[in-house]
């Protein structure tokens, strides 16, 4: 533990407060949040909220690093008084205290007088820190009335508190002390290391290029690629009264919609324009037959930027998913569903959509990853450079492509379609031709993609710990004349831990 840290938890400890009383006013329950020492691979857990606020703030590099494991737990706060009835009398939840060890991170919670008198003696190293929760215990060495088993373990001067039996039994099976239940929680979850969710709505509106550069907006945003950008305002319709031109064209009954084009509606629904429903729900529509402007691919881009705060004492928001040593093997997943609904190319153009991982290396060199969603042309697996000195929106930067549906640069899930809409295409059904995703990589994976990229560039950083998440991107575009219509939602990433 940090020196920052002993002073945070030896303040706690000398203010004499229950940690649960930290919880917000009204609420009878509070989530213990389990975390992981980085550096020493020791487990701790707290209810205490200001706590868990000072060790999820602390700065991104320092190094030990306290991390959430992804484990919680929901059980009485402390000043909370609560029984119930048995068919032996009425049973209380019952308090749980904390233990400090004096001499480094080693703590300890228990339900037990026994214990509490053990620990309190003076020469037991510990420090005793109050009640932290209450909990009903079991009955017969069963939680009851649906209540959650929280297993206690032991290991090398380190106790673990997981609301999870297959995660206790791995730590028994690993070498650990199986002590037992514990106590019991309300409810007990595993929650993602990491979670960004597109979020994008009307009211963000369509950027350019330009405005929707990695290093300007964090979180979500709606990208027009070399189009023009849909008009600011917007068209608000009830339910039901979305004109057909524009449903038929994405397959999405967005109740807003962007678009730019011709006073008509007949040419605005041929045109570029942008359908919102609920937030994170889009139907995009990508039309360039009217295009004055004719260069690079044309498209409606859904991006989530994840951007280092630069000011001193703030978080780094990016994503390094495998620099930490977690105590189960993680994996990085991209969930999105996407169905595609019209698509009507001319003979020499090219129609696509690509899931895209912008990722830094140690020194800021940029290497993207893409994996090609759906396409009129066979996708294909390739190391290439892309961008030059001279072009400020790309400057230069290795390029490693593929197909979702294959595993020739380290794709980790299995059966993952890729959507075939060869010639002029149009869906057999209202909402459109496609599925949900789940493209997921893990270390090896993408250790796979750096190995390919410094085939390329070997300045590039070898270790794939090393590496940052930039952002992602579902990429949608059209290399010449046609149009496109589709519409996504859930588009989320996350960081999971992998049984």
């Amino acid at each position: 533990m940090t020196p920052t840290k002993l002073i945070l938890l030896s303040i706690l400890a000398l203010l004499g407060a229950p940690a649960a009383l930290a919880a917000a006013a009204g609420g009878t329950t509070i989530t213990v949040v389990e975390y992981v020492d980085t550096g020493t691979g020791r487990f701790f857990m707290t209810a205490d909220p200001v706590e868990q606020e000072a060790l999820d703030t602390t700065a991104i590099f320092q190094t030990p690093l306290r991390v959430r494991s992804g484990l919680q737990f929901d059980v009485f706060r402390a000043d909370v008084d609560t029984c119930e009835s048995s068919p032996s009398g009425d049973v209380c939840a019952v308090p749980v205290r904390r233990f400090n060890y004096n001499a480094f991170d080693w703590f300890f919670y228990s339900p037990k007088p026994a214990d509490w008198a053990q620990l309190n003696q003076p020469d037991s190293g510990f420090t005793d820190a109050g009640v932290a929760f209450r909990a009903f215990l079991p009955v017969g060495g069963v939680c009851t009335q649906g209540r959650v088993a929280v297993y206690r373990s032991y290991r090398n001067q380190n106790h673990r508190f997981p609301g999870d039996q297959a995660m206790h039994q791995r730590m028994v099976t690993t070498g650990s002390e199986d002590e037992g239940i514990g106590f019991c929680a309300e409810s007990a979850r595993i929650l993602p290391l990491f979670d960004a969710t597109f979020t994008g709505d009307e009211r963000a509106g369509v950027r350019t290029e330009l405005e929707c550069l990695p290093e300007i907006p964090t979180g979500s945003c709606l990208m027009a690629r070399t189009l023009q950008r849909p008009a600011a305002g917007e068209t608000a319709y009830g339910f039901g009264e979305v004109p057909q031109a524009y449903v038929e064209r994405t397959g999405f009954n967005g109740i807003y919609v962007i678009t730019e084009g011709a006073e008509s509606l007949a040419d605005r629904a041929f045109g570029t324009f942008v359908q919102f429903g609920n937030p994170g729900q889009v139907g995009l529509h990508v039309g360039t037959v009217s295009r004055t402007f004719q260069g690079p691919p044309a498209g409606l881009d859904v991006v989530y930027n994840l951007n280092r705060h630069t000011n001193v004492g703030n978080v780094d928001k990016r994503l390094q998913p495998f620099l930490r040593a977690y105590d189960v093997p993680v994996e990085l997943s991209t969930r999105f569903q996407l169905f595609v609904n019209a698509v009507d190319p001319d003979g020499n153009s090219r129609v696509r959509g690509r899931l895209r991982f912008v990722l830094l290396d140690n020194s800021e060199r940029r290497l993207d990853f893409v994996a090609e969603i759906y396409g009129n042309r066979d996708p294909v697996d390739e190391v290439i450079w892309e961008g030059g000195p001279n072009n400020f929106l790309n400057p230069g930067h290795g390029v490693v492509t593929t197909s979702i549906a294959a595993k020739t640069f380290g794709q980790l899930a299995v059966s993952l379609p890729y959507l075939s809409t060869v010639g002029t295409f149009r869906a057999t059904n209202p909402w459109g031709y496609g599925a949900a995703f789940d493209y997921r990589i893990d270390a090896l994976a993408l250790q796979r993609i750096v190995d390919a990229a410094r085939t390329l560039y070997p300045m590039y950083s070898p270790d794939a710990s090393e590496y940052q998440v930039l952002s992602f991107r579902i990429e949608n575009e059209i290399d010449g004349t046609g149009r496109l219509g589709l519409n996504a939602r859930d588009i989320t990433m996350q960081l999971l831990r992998r049984p």
